[in-house]
């Protein structure tokens, strides 16, 4: 077997594990993720409605060439070939509502996630602060 053949196989190999890697991270995207089961009490069902992300990135390369010798200096390589990959990913879910069924009707309470409004109020604030600033001196 040729080295290039050696190291097409490796990266079919790892290509074949990257793709079970991303078939998990989707396979989190189901609807028990995103609903949860209904709970009873007080005469009420409640159902909490969760976001979900999912994110993922990879990469595969084969390649041949010739080089040196570290034997023999400056010796062309009868042959050389190598492959490789790597990859990763996230998933995540957070909750963003709940859904409330009673004798009275269905209602959906959002719930305010503190942290994303303060880092966007800072955020803005930052940007505008940069801004007036920048303005600032270049009236000057």
């Amino acid at each position: 077997m040729s080295q290039w053949q050696k190291g097409l196989d490796v990266a079919e190999r790892n290509q074949a594990g990257g793709m079970q890697t991303l078939d998990k991270l989707f396979a989190v995207t189901q609807p028990g993720a995103v609903y949860s089961q209904p709970m009873q009490a007080d005469g009420q069902t409640i159902i909490t409605l969760n976001e979900v992300t999912v994110g993922v990135g990879y990469g595969f390369g084969v390649g041949e060439g010739s080089g040196t010798d570290d034997e023999k200096e400056n010796a062309p390589v009868q042959g050389g070939a190598g492959g490789g990959g790597g990859g990763g990913g996230f998933s995540a879910g957070r909750p963003v509502a709940v859904l409330t069924v009673d004798a009275n009707g269905v209602k959906i309470k959002p719930i305010v996630d503190v942290t994303k409004l303060s880092i966007a109020f800072l955020t803005t604030f930052g940007a505008m602060a940069l801004m007036l600033a920048r303005m600032n001196r270049l009236s000057r």
